[in-house]
């Protein structure tokens, strides 16, 4: 089913009894070609574009909760692209385009509301940092405005302006930065990625795995499931205990995921 105004009117019709599950509730198969651990923002992305863009839909994601019951749902909801360094700018901002378009790509509603940011400087110096950063920004063609006090109480009326401990001289403003619903997101990917044939498996705690063989063993079938490949992120104290798994870990906030490959690459190679 697809969500549109029109199927709001047809099942307020019929007494919102004919809505169907967002997902299937399916029972795991033998052998994947790919095993993803984690059901929150991350693992839902990579299942939805490796169906996606590459076809690859012989896929399980295992969530020993449900989905988007973990980090994904405690999220800050801020969604921005107001960086500075050459490697964070392009960065964020190509994660915020992915934002204003995930919404019409899955056909979910994750609540995205590009609403703006200010942030305030309350100083000579603070001003000058924030003015070098909206050039960075401006330099790899992302919005940036730098607003005067004036500027910022005709946006922002109801902040205190007059007697503030630290007072306000004005604000670096991105116009295109705004919120979102993290646990949204992750069932919008995951109906996108269901829709698409991958089994999303609930209630599913893995507790073992063997990298080299591919063989895993999870909690909510007896026996165990087997993968030629496996993604999983790794925090640095499990990193260190285990080897030879084919991926690796990164430090990322407010993006929006998106496998970095090219359509018609091997998603798999390691150059």
């Amino acid at each position: 089913m697809r969500y549109s105004a029109y199927s709001i009117f047809k099942e307020a019709l019929s007494g919102n009894r004919m809505w169907k599950p967002a997902w299937r509730e399916p029972q795991p198969k033998p052998h994947y070609d790919v095993i993803i651990v984690g059901g929150g923002g991350h693992g839902l992305a990579t299942a939805y574009y490796l169906a996606k863009e590459f076809g690859i839909t012989n896929v399980a994601v295992l969530e020993k909760g449900y989905l988007g019951s973990g980090n994904v749902g405690r999220n800050t909801t801020i969604i921005r692209s107001n960086y500075l360094l050459e490697g964070n700018n392009p960065f964020y901002e190509f994660s915020l385009k992915l934002w204003e378009g995930l919404e019409r790509d899955f056909n979910y509603n994750a609540m995205v509301s590009q609403r703006g940011i200010l942030n305030l400087f309350h100083s000579d110096g603070q001003r000058d940092a924030h003015a070098r950063k909206g050039n960075g920004m401006r330099i790899h063609g992302v919005d940036a405005e730098l607003l005067d006090r004036e500027q910022v109480r005709r946006k922002a009326p109801y902040l205190n302006f007059d007697h503030a401990r630290f007072p306000i001289m004005g604000a670096l403003y991105q116009k295109r930065a705004g919120t979102v619903r993290h646990d949204a997101v992750a069932w919008g990917y995951g109906r996108g990625a269901d829709a698409r044939g991958v089994d999303l498996i609930q209630h599913c705690e893995v507790t073992a795995s063997a990298a080299k063989t591919g063989w895993w063993s999870a909690s909510r079938r007896p026996g165990v499931l087997s993968a030629a490949t496996s993604w999983r992120w790794r925090p640095p104290a499990i990193r260190r205990r285990s080897a030879g798994w084919p991926i690796s870990n990164c430090r990322s906030r407010r993006m929006s995921c998106r496998p970095s490959f090219r359509k018609g690459s091997n998603p798999w190679s390691t150059t």
